[in-house]
């Protein structure tokens, strides 16, 4: 007979531990990029109209995420098959990228509005 089977070390199917952390840390930011610029378009006086805007655009874009996500494990379900929660991610990545765009523009605008740089 042929010599025994090495044994398989964890992580051997494909996937290492630091690109799991990578899958589930990387939605995980972009939602929360998502609600910090909701909260800060909203509470933050003055209320930009383009902040509050985007801000709620890309929290809508991240429902959307949500819900495809959702809808995409149901039917993994029902057929047999797999599925990921990368599979509609731009929806999410386009979520965080008009969430950071309303928190930058917030920003710049208190920044340029501060009454302590109108002293200097």
């Amino acid at each position: 007979m042929g010599a025994a089977a090495a044994p398989v070390p964890d992580g051997a199917d494909g996937v290492d531990s630091f690109s799991a952390l990578l899958t589930l840390a990387c939605p995980m930011a972009g939602g929360v990029t998502v609600v910090i610029a909701v909260v800060f378009a909203l509470i933050t006086p003055p209320r930009r109209p383009a902040t509050v805007l985007l801000a709620l655009a890309g929290a809508g874009l991240a429902a959307v995420w949500i819900v495809l996500t959702h809808q995409g494990g149901v039917r993994a379900d029902v057929t047999g098959t797999s599925g990921s929660i990368l599979d509609d991610v731009i929806w999410l990545v386009v979520a965080a990228a008009l969430s950071a765009t309303s928190l930058v523009l917030g920003a710049w605008h208190r920044r340029r509005h501060s009454p302590i740089r109108a002293l200097s």
